[in-house]
């Protein structure tokens, strides 16, 4: 299995060629949308299913399980990155099962993923610069900054400060997040799934190849709104 460090920079490695600085968060759907060869879609899987990565030639396509909370579809959509990108899997189906169940390549993906949208040395400097704390333990009120600020999910963050080996209360694992949020201004879209309306989604592309398929006159237009209907759009 890879080792942490080699983990952080091959996460440091892709952002530099996704042109995107080591020090800031990343907006990672709109930045993995716009990749060339890119779909991502956006579906209801059952719970056990964080998400999927498929590759056919050079056509690229992550699912992310929509149900989940945002945070949690940033961590997917990063960890999906590990296989596309450094693994070059064809095919991934990422279950959500135990760390020890776990396989070494999703391991080490969901390692990845956190370095890659939070680098290790930017985390360390965020923890230090908002350091206020009469002991050697992260508040809750420290652990939600990290959260907010690098758009990581509640879990997603004990991991990685665990792995890190920062200290924390154990009753952090099951503390009700909402009572913190609202005391503290932020918003709860972070910890909140998509609506239901929003569920089922097509975005990169395949809309790019539907649109150009049909200005060529290669598929006629009951065929393009197939494709459509196919993708989840229907307007």
């Amino acid at each position: 299995m890879r080792s942490n460090a080699d983990l952080n920079k091959k996460a440091l490695r892709l952002r530099k060629e996704f042109e995107i600085d080591s020090t800031s968060p990343v907006n990672i759907f709109p930045l993995i949308e716009n990749l060339d060869s890119m779909t991502v879609i956006r579906y209801p899987f059952s719970n056990n299913i964080s998400g999927a990565s498929i590759k056919i030639d050079s056509e690229k396509i992550i699912s992310i399980n929509s149900t989940h909370s945002y945070g949690r579809q940033r961590f997917t959509a990063a960890h999906e990155l590990y296989h596309l990108f450094v693994e070059e899997e064809n095919m991934v189906v990422c279950e959500d099962l135990k760390w020890e169940q776990k396989p070494d390549s999703e391991k080490e993906a969901d390692i990845f993923a956190s370095y890659f949208l939070a680098p290790n040395e930017v985390l360390k400097q965020f923890i230090k610069k908002n350091q206020n704390r009469k002991t050697d333990n992260l508040t809750i009120e420290e652990i939600i900054e990290i959260q907010q600020y690098f758009q990581i999910s509640h879990k997603a963050t004990l991991y990685r400060l665990k792995n890190d080996g920062y200290s924390y209360d154990k009753e952090l694992w099951d503390v009700k997040i909402a009572d913190y949020i609202k005391k503290m201004e932020y918003s709860k879209a972070l910890y909140l799934p998509n609506s239901k309306i929003k569920q089922y989604s097509t975005i990169g592309n395949y809309i790019k190849k539907a649109e150009e398929v049909k200005n060529k006159k290669i598929i006629s237009q009951g065929k393009y709104e197939e494709l459509l209907r196919e993708a989840f759009i229907y307007d």
